[in-house]
């Protein structure tokens, strides 16, 4: 198994970083093959959670990502859960007047 070379990671490195991560989310693996191919997985995810430590404003963007897609995924669920009540009591009604005739 080839083992890589520590990776210094600059201040440009940094902000790649944290702009794959709130456009990927949390996808080392694809992190790792688009954006930084020469460093592993875990030094990726290393430097996240550094990042995490040391970057309040990086931090406070992330907390608002988590919060939107989890809020967003909560909306969608609730949409799709409207349309399927919409949908049955349709059905319902179409029944309910094609057993009256």
């Amino acid at each position: 198994m080839m083992k890589r070379k520590l990776h210094m990671w600059s201040h440009e490195d940094e902000e790649k970083l944290k702009a794959a991560i709130l456009e990927q989310g949390l996808n080392w693996k694809y992190i790792c093959k688009e954006v930084f191919p020469n460093v592993s997985p875990s030094g990726v995810k290393n430097m996240y959670y550094l990042l995490l430590k040391t970057d309040e404003g990086f931090k406070e963007q992330i907390q608002t990502y988590s919060y939107l897609k989890r809020k967003s995924k909560f909306n969608l669920l609730q949409k799709q859960v409207m349309q399927e009540e919409a949908s049955e009591s349709s059905q319902e009604f179409l029944m309910y007047h094609y057993l009256e005739f």
